[in-house]
């Protein structure tokens, strides 16, 4: 960069963990980070892409803090600035900071999507911001909408914003031992002798026997007397992995068939001594505990729950729709494996589909799913819009078809024309091959 007479030059990041991917489940807004310094202090640097006329803009506080927009630590950007902004007090667009920390590498404004590249300190000095620090936990939030981040910030929509507690990447580096190589002794090759048969006169050979392998037999389940049989899941898509930024809740799903119905599978970790819980609800309802159709679990059951009308824990719903295949608990790790048709018919039944955007919620804590369920503490649940895999079929590869081979075509040796230097011939050592 050429220094600008009176204008400080920019001080370089200098990455040494990343990039890694922040998940928003909103194709028009893509974020990574990455680690890095800054004139040897610990910086992160951000690459933000918002589809977008106006502006965009991410954030962080504690983890936990799902609800509402206070408390949150935001920079935002438009198509030529981005500005350390001032911590938010609720539904009020932000103002500037008084200190900007945080340092514009680039803007770009391309096809209607703009891409800032912008940096700060881990830890800014600055009681406004927000201390980062690697392996952190925190709720990451963004958003984009119309108007310039210092005048006529227009409020998005809720398909333009949303929040999911995460945790940064700890860049841990595993050492990796060097190999010390091993002699392979040379193997000296053993005669076997061959065995001649003798053929006595009158008696006829004996056949020498083959080995019959042994069919392993098929475990075939026990009906139980009055209980009717599960109706078996049959994969067809997935496992998929949900994102949750807590290593003590591990979620996949994956799509599939029950009874030649479309229905989904979910197999969900969770380290507590309680229940866990998942729970669907419209994309952009990222506030409050409200309208979820929530399942839960614990180490003996998987209930469907009826839908959330807020704090209050949810009781079973009157048509349990979901179906139990299997639950374990090791090492105080529940994990649960169940299934429920995409559309069950129940209007209190959130209605899912392959490619569907939604708002996915999660807890775990105390107590039964159906007795003395215990209200789950901030660093026990998360939110997030998401967007279930398409499960679109694979591109067709097509068959290569063979070429034929051409048949080599024998070089001529050139004859010396009287008064003309001989021409070297070539000497092939490899082919020839065909170019297709």
């Amino acid at each position: 960069p050429t220094a600008v007479p009176g204008v400080p030059p920019v001080a370089a990041f200098t990455s040494s963990c990343g990039p890694f991917p922040i998940t928003t489940g909103n194709a028009n807004m893509v974020i990574n980070y990455e680690f890095g310094t800054v004139n040897a202090a610990d910086a992160i640097q951000f690459t933000v892409s918002a589809t977008s006329t106006g502006y965009g803009a991410i954030g962080f506080r504690a983890a936990g803090m799902m609800g509402g927009m206070t408390n949150i630590d935001p920079i935002a950007f438009d198509a030529d600035q981005v500005l350390d902004m001032a911590q938010t007090t609720g539904m009020t667009p932000p103002t500037p900071d008084v200190s900007n920390d945080v340092t514009k590498v680039s803007i770009t404004n391309t096809g209607g999507v703009i891409t800032a590249v912008f940096y700060r300190l881990l830890n800014t000095g600055d009681a406004a911001d927000m201390a980062l620090s690697k392996g952190l936990m925190l709720n990451f939030v963004w958003s984009f909408g119309n108007g310039k981040v210092d005048n006529g910030w227009v409020n998005h929509t809720p398909t333009q914003r949303g929040q999911a507690d995460i945790t940064l990447d700890a860049c841990v580096v595993t050492a990796v031992p060097t190999a010390v190589p091993t002699a392979v002794p040379t193997a000296v090759p053993t005669a076997v002798p061959t065995a001649v048969p003798t053929n006595t006169p009158g008696v006829p050979p004996t056949a020498v026997p083959t080995a019959v392998p042994t069919a392993i037999p098929t475990a075939v389940p026990t009906a139980v007397p009055g209980v009717p049989p599960v109706a078996a899941f049959t994969s067809s898509c997935g496992p998929f992995p949900i994102t949750t930024g807590n290593a003590n809740m591990v979620i996949n799903y994956e799509f599939g068939t029950v009874n030649a119905a479309d229905a989904i599978q979910f197999t969900v970790s969770a380290t507590s001594t309680g229940y866990g819980a998942i729970g669907f609800r419209a994309a952009g309802m990222m506030g409050g505990m409200t309208n979820i159709d929530p399942i839960a679990f614990d180490a003996d059951q998987v209930l469907d729950m009826a839908q959330t009308t807020g704090m209050t824990p949810p009781t079973p719903d009157v048509s349990n729709d979901v179906t139990k295949v299997s639950i374990t608990n090791t090492g105080g790790v529940i994990t649960a494996v169940f299934y429920r048709l995409l559309n069950t018919g129940d209007a209190a039944d959130m209605t899912l589909s392959k490619g569907l955007m939604l708002n996915f919620v999660w807890s775990f804590g105390n107590g039964k799913v159906d007795n003395g369920w215990v209200n789950h503490t901030p660093t026990q649940r998360g939110q997030a819009d998401i967007t279930l895999d398409a499960c679109a079929p694979p591109t067709a590869v097509p068959t290569a078809v063979p070429t034929a081979v051409p048949t080599a075509v024998p070089t001529a040796v050139p004859t010396a024309a009287p008064g003309a230097p001989p021409a070297a011939p070539f000497t092939s050592s490899c082919g020839p091959f065909p170019i297709t």
